[in-house]
């Protein structure tokens, strides 16, 4: 069947097309005889207009990119969808729509991704918000270097030589108050179990844990185990850990996919002896609240994260010459294995 265009919508409603333009797109007032006229044929011809050709004209599509990295069988991929859901809230009630892309945490398709963005839609795209993968600095250029603004939420680019756009939430802060809240309890042995420190993120958890172990222990040179972001590398580097260091008192663990199987370690290796072991954890899940040991965790605030993003943006397609912002949403510190929550701000 043939597509209907806006002369046979005009046509039937005996009107002009400039008429049928103006009631589609709100861009001039059509009295109610001639209006009513133009959407009874609009509904019975089944008449859609061409979104890019709208945007086309006046510049500006009311659409937005939005690239995460989302990874199978990763807990991240439940911090990532409600960071989205955040972005959206915003820009629906500004009349945005988001184009969503997952990167997988790969580099390549990343970049394939930035481009078809910046090139083949560039007129498509009014502006983009990026979680980068891990940081090799030439992701980083790339989106620096789109025709349109861009703003960074959750990784800021390490490797990047300019000053961007950014949202992010107090790792480093929120990883130090957590980690105080460990040694206060009477723990001393304390050892981090993370996923890679290759984005800014795990940078600075790492960074928070190295500081405030080295202020009451000294060297941290052991006391740092890394592995892959899944539920069986944790298993397995959690269980290697705890059986050479059976002394240890306390863990950190940096990534919520990780802790997973690092727990599930721990209650195999000492059985109901787990229960006396400190934890704190990265994010914070509903089962946490199921199992023991109890579980300290450091809520990241995804969902605001996302809003502050588009509000950024939003800030930035009004004003492509302001200057460039940071904006930092708290994250909460859940003190399960005390019964107390407090913010950090």
């Amino acid at each position: 069947m043939k597509k209907a265009t806006i002369k046979d919508v005009a046509h039937a409603a005996g009107v002009s097309t400039a008429t049928v333009s103006h009631v589609v797109n709100g861009t001039k007032f059509v009295s109610q005889t001639p209006r009513q006229r133009v959407l009874d044929a609009v509904d019975a011809l089944g008449y859609r207009p061409s979104g890019v050709a709208s945007s086309l004209r006046r510049q500006s599509s009311r659409v937005v990119g939005l690239v995460l990295p989302m990874q199978d069988q990763d807990t991240s991929a439940a911090f990532f969808t409600r960071l989205a859901a955040g972005i959206e809230n915003v820009l629906s009630r500004h009349g945005y729509r988001t184009i969503i892309s997952n990167s997988v945490e790969n580099y390549d398709r990343e970049r394939e991704q930035i481009g078809m963005l910046s090139g083949q839609f560039t007129d498509f795209v009014d502006g983009l918000i990026l979680a980068p993968t891990v940081d090799n600095g030439h992701h980083a250029q790339a989106a620096f270097a789109a025709s349109f603004p861009v703003v960074y939420v959750d990784r800021l680019p390490m490797q990047l030589d300019h000053d961007v756009d950014f949202v992010g939430t107090n790792n480093y802060e929120s990883t130090l108050d957590g980690m105080h809240a460990l040694f206060g309890r009477g723990f001393r042995d304390i050892a981090c179990i993370s996923s890679p420190i290759d984005v800014s993120s795990m940078v600075e958890r790492h960074e928070a844990f190295t500081e405030s172990v080295t202020t009451r222990v000294g060297s941290v040179s052991d006391r740092v185990f890394v592995t892959e972001s899944s539920y069986d590398s944790g298993y397995r580097t959690g269980r290697e850990v705890l059986e050479r260091f059976p002394q240890l008192d306390a863990l950190f663990i940096a990534n919520n996919t990780v802790a997973m199987g690092v727990i599930r370690a721990l209650m195999d290796v000492r059985g109901e002896a787990a229960s006396s072991t400190g934890l704190l954890v990265y994010d914070d899940y509903e089962w946490m609240n199921l199992v023991q040991p109890a579980i300290d965790s450091i809520a990241q605030p995804a969902f605001a994260m996302g809003q502050a993003a588009a509000g950024l943006l939003l800030e930035r397609l009004n004003d492509p010459s302001g200057p460039t912002r940071h904006e930092v949403v708290p994250s909460q510190l859940i003190l399960r294995s005390s019964s107390t929550q407090r913010s950090h701000r």
